[in-house]
Parts: C-alpha cells; structure tokens; sequence
C-alpha cells in the first residue's frame, strides 16, 4: 500500500512538472508581435520585438523616421536622444550616468540593451511622443502597429497587404523565355545577377520596395543626399528590409560623399562604403574616391539606354543578357517604369534554378574582384 502512494506521489509530481515545462517552453518560445509602422511592415530579424518583465520592448529604430520625431546619436559617451518636436516632450539615455530622463526629470524605467541595440517599452514611449498605437489579433498572433497620423491604409488593409490571408501562387514553376541564342553561354550555375536602383529614394521607392518584397528578392539601392532627407521612412524601410544600401552623387568628391554619408547616418545611425557616380569618372577621382574608404560601383547593364523599350521588353532583354556573363549588374533609375521592369525580370529570375540574385557586398571591389567603376 505504502509503495502504491509512494508511485502516485511521484507520478502526480512528474506530471505537474511536465506541465509547468510545458506552460514554460510555450510562453518562452512563443510568436513575438508582428510589428508595423505607418503603412510598412517592420521586419528585421536580428532585431525582434521582446516581451520584458511583462512589457512590449521594441528596437529604438522602431521610432526613427517617424513625422515629427527628432533624433540623436552621440558617441561620448553614448547615448541617444528622442523628441516630439510638435509638442516638446523627449527622453533621452546616457551610458555614462546610465539614467533615463523624460522631460528634464529623472525616470526609474530600463532601456536594456539586447542583440546590441537599445530597447525600449513601446506603450509608454509611444505615449511620451504622442505616436498612437493600434493591436489586432489575427490568426492566433498579435500585431501591433505604431503611427505618427500620416498613416494612409486602415490597419486591415496594412495587414491583408503585408500577410494576405489567401498567398499568391508561386511564379518560380513557370519557365521563362530563353535567349535565342545561348550557345556561348558559361555554366548556368555560375550566374549571379545584382540588382541596383539609383537616384532615390523619390516618390516611387516604396513601389519599387514592394515589387521586392513580393518576390523575396533583396536589391542595393543608392540613396542621394537630397531623397535621403524627404524620404526618410523609405530609407528606413528598404534598409530593415535587407537590402544593400550605397549613396549616390554626382561627381564623386570628397564632400558630396561626406555630405550624403551624414544625411543617411541621421536616418539610420550607420555610414555605407559603397557609392555610384552619375557622372563619368576620371581615372583620378576613381583613386580619389577608394583612398577616402569608398568602393565605387558601375553596371553592365543600364536600364535607362533602353528608355524607349517597354518594361517586358527591357526585362527580357536583361534576363537573356545574364547568360551570356558570369555576374551582370544591372542599374535601374527609381521611375515610374522601374517596378514593372523589377517585377517583370524577378518573374523570369524565379523560374531560373541556374541564377542567383545578390546583394553587393561592401567588403569586395565588385562582384568579379576587381575595381568595377
């Protein structure tokens, strides 16, 4: 009698335990919030939202961008500062006191620091800088979307544009055209292909985001110093999203690149290595250009000398080009033909097994291993 209690005593605890583990591992391992911002979805993997003692915790570069919110980034010591600028109210950091002020008073409220980036409560953030806050829950996940009121999508339709309930078949099982000649083709496997987009962001980069984003593909967009500060959102959407982000000039000297590298540093608190000029280069201004720390980019293939093509022409044009290269880099303005032509060639690029979309890598000259300028 005594064993028997003795095996349901134990029994009875080992499955409470299992139970506990279990509420524990599903708590612990459980969906995070599906984040959105305005009318774009945030989504960058090295930086979730966190659920902290309780709270919501998002990336402070959840709130850059935003109308109206002024920020800072100072590296002595370091720190940060955000402000409404409509309503004069901020809070800003200091690593060196390691203090929290909210409008000039000391707060007792953590910033912790996680995967190397500042968190911060969004609620309570969000209420300090007079941004407003929406959550729905759908499907079993929660998504919460923050808003400075120029937000132009209801948050239904935000939510069926980035995750729709029905999903598009997938392009990749139709076969796209060939070239008709391929003959002197290298082996298909080797073919990589780099898309860029120059001279932006402009009223059209957001289109151009989402023709990318509907095929999973990442681009390098070079961003000019003057589209940089009217668009700061797409900035900032295009580099969450993943994609390589360069500058663009007109001459390649020495202040315009500094000049654009501090209006995207003001954006996105980082600096970029690599640039394309839109002018012709000199052999000088080229070694001018890699001493100051730059990689400086050309194309093979400039989509703006077939202007007079339709968008599929174009497209298909590029696409049979690629076979006839190991690496292609083709260059397309931010217009209003450059989606089409985008999604057009991501189309053929899907039903091809044999190429690989990339992004440029600053640490490399170009995608050969020389100067591509």
């Amino acid at each position: 009698m005594k064993s028997a209690r003795i095996k349901a005593i134990v029994f009875f605890t080992v499955v409470v335990l299992f139970a506990i583990s279990l509420a524990f591992l599903s708590s612990a391992t459980g969906s995070n919030p599906v984040l959105y911002k305005n009318d774009t979805k945030y989504s960058i993997a090295e930086y979730p939202a966190e659920i902290i003692n309780g709270t919501l915790h998002v990336p402070l570069s959840f709130f850059i961008g935003l109308e109206n919110i002024q920020y800072e980034y100072g590296t002595k010591p370091v720190g940060f500062y955000l402000r409404n600028e409509s309503t004069g109210r901020f809070f800003s950091y200091s690593s060196e006191s390691r203090s929290i002020v909210v409008d000039s008073s000391l707060v007792d409220i953590r910033f912790p620091i996680l995967n190397s980036t500042v968190y911060l409560p969004l609620e309570y953030c969000a209420e300090i800088l007079s941004l407003k806050t929406e959550t729905k829950t759908v499907d079993g996940v929660e998504r919460i979307r923050l808003t400075d009121g120029t937000q132009r999508l209801t948050f239904d339709e935000l939510i069926e544009l980035y995750d729709p309930k029905e999903k598009p078949d997938n392009p990749s099982v139709i076969e796209p055209e060939k070239p008709s000649d391929p003959t002197d083709s290298p082996t298909p496997a080797d073919r990589s292909l780099y898309i860029t987009f120059d001279a932006c962001p402009n009223e059209y980069t957001d289109d151009i985001l989402d023709i990318m984003e509907k095929w999973d593909i990442n681009a390098t967009l070079f961003f000019d110093e003057e589209g940089i500060k009217a668009y700061p959102t797409a900035v900032i959407r295009a580099f969450v999203s993943g994609h390589g982000i360069g500058i663009s000039v007109e001459n390649g000297t020495a202040d315009e690149l500094k000049s654009a590298n501090e209006a995207l540093y003001s954006v996105l608190n980082c600096y970029t290595r690599i640039c394309s000029v839109n002018k012709t280069v000199s052999v000088e201004n080229k070694e001018n250009i890699e001493k100051m720390g730059y990689v400086l980019w050309s194309c093979d293939i400039d989509a703006d000398d077939w202007s007079s093509k339709s968008a599929n022409t174009t497209a298909k044009d590029i696409y049979n080009s690629t076979f006839k290269n190991q690496t292609t880099v083709v260059r397309l303005s931010s217009d209003e033909k450059s989606d089409g032509i985008a999604d057009r060639l991501l189309y053929y690029v899907s039903g091809d097994k044999y190429i690989t979309c990339k992004v440029i890598d600053p640490t490399v000259k170009d995608a050969s291993g020389g100067q591509n300028g």
